[in-house]
C-alpha cells in the first residue's frame, strides 16, 4: 500500500507528521503558493511549479499532483467540472487540511477562501497572474522578485489602513524598486479612484513610509486604453508629485513596464 493510501482521517498532529514524511518539495511549494496567493488556476500553478517539464508530460504530471493534493484535502477547487483532467482550468484554494497545515507552519496565519464571489475570484486571479508573469520573466535573469504580498495591511498613520491589492519589491544588482499595485477592473467610478489616489498622496505628504521603510510608487493596471486615459486625466488634475508617484498601464503590459523601469 502506498503512503498516499493511508491518509489520516482526522486533521491533527498525526496529519502533520504524515504530511512531513510524505509531501515532496514541489508539494510544499504548491501549498505555499496557494497560501500566499489565496487562489490560482491549475494552469498558473503549472507555470510556477512544472516549468521543468515539457510537452504532454507537463500537463499529465500537473493533473496527477494537483488531484493527489485535492484528494488529501490539502487543496480544494471552487468548482467541479465533470472531467477531472481539466485541472488546468480549476481554481484552487487551500483545502480544510491545507488550511490546518498552513496554520501549523505559519504560526496561525492562514487564509482559506470559502465560497468567494465571482468578482473577487476574477480580481484575485489577476493578482496571481501578475505574480506568475513576474516569476516567469525573472527566471534566469539578474533581477530578483524579493517580495510579493497580496493585499498587505499598511497602517496609514491616522488609525486606519491603506489597502493596496499587492506589494512587491524587485531587485537588480544595485537597485530595488518598490511598488504598490492597484488592479483596476473598471468596476469603481472615477470619483472613487480619485479619492484613492488622494489617499496615497496624503500618505506621502505626511512623510509616512510603507514596507521596508520606503514609500512605494503605485502602479495601476487597467483593462482598456480608454480606462487608462480616464485615470491618467484624474492624475493630471492632482498636485505634485502625483505625476511621479502613479503609473497607469494596460494589464498585459505591466510586467514589461516594471522591468523596463528597473533596468533603466
Amino acid at each position: 500500500m502506498k503512503q498516499w493510501d493511508r491518509i489520516p482521517g482526522r486533521v491533527g498532529s498525526t496529519y502533520l507528521s504524515w504530511a512531513s514524511q510524505t509531501l515532496t518539495n514541489r508539494d510544499w511549494a504548491l501549498l505555499d503558493s496557494v497560501l500566499q496567493l489565496r487562489i490560482a488556476t491549475g494552469r498558473q500553478l503549472e507555470r510556477l511549479h512544472f516549468s521543468d517539464l515539457s510537452g504532454r508530460s507537463r500537463a499529465v504530471v500537473r493533473w496527477r499532483v494537483l488531484k493527489r493534493l485535492v484528494d488529501a484535502r490539502l487543496l480544494s477547487t471552487l468548482d467541479q467540472p465533470a472531467h477531472r483532467r481539466r485541472s488546468a482550468v480549476f481554481e484552487y484554494v487551500l483545502g480544510s487540511a491545507g488550511e490546518w497545515l498552513a496554520r501549523a507552519r505559519a504560526d496561525g496565519h492562514a487564509h482559506r477562501l470559502v465560497a468567494p464571489g465571482d468578482r473577487y475570484v476574477a480580481h484575485a486571479l489577476d493578482i496571481t497572474e501578475l505574480y506568475v508573469e513576474l516569476v516567469e520573466q525573472l527566471r534566469d535573469q539578474a533581477e530578483e522578485l524579493s517580495t510579493f504580498a497580496v493585499e498587505p495591511a499598511q497602517k496609514d498613520g491616522l488609525g486606519g489602513q491603506l489597502k493596496p491589492d499587492a506589494y512587491l519589491a524587485v531587485r537588480s544588482t544595485n537597485l530595488t524598486d518598490y511598488w504598490w499595485f492597484e488592479i483596476d477592473e473598471q468596476t469603481e467610478s472615477l470619483p472613487t479612484i480619485r479619492r484613492k489616489l488622494v489617499t496615497y498622496l496624503d500618505f506621502l505628504g505626511r512623510s509616512q513610509v510603507g514596507p521596508d521603510g520606503v514609500m512605494p510608487r503605485i502602479m495601476i493596471t487597467v483593462p482598456t486604453a480608454a480606462r487608462r486615459g480616464s485615470i491618467q486625466a484624474e492624475i493630471a488634475g492632482l498636485p505634485p508629485p502625483a505625476d511621479q508617484l502613479f503609473r497607469v498601464v494596460l494589464f498585459p503590459d505591466t510586467v514589461g513596464l516594471l522591468l523596463r523601469i528597473l533596468r533603466n
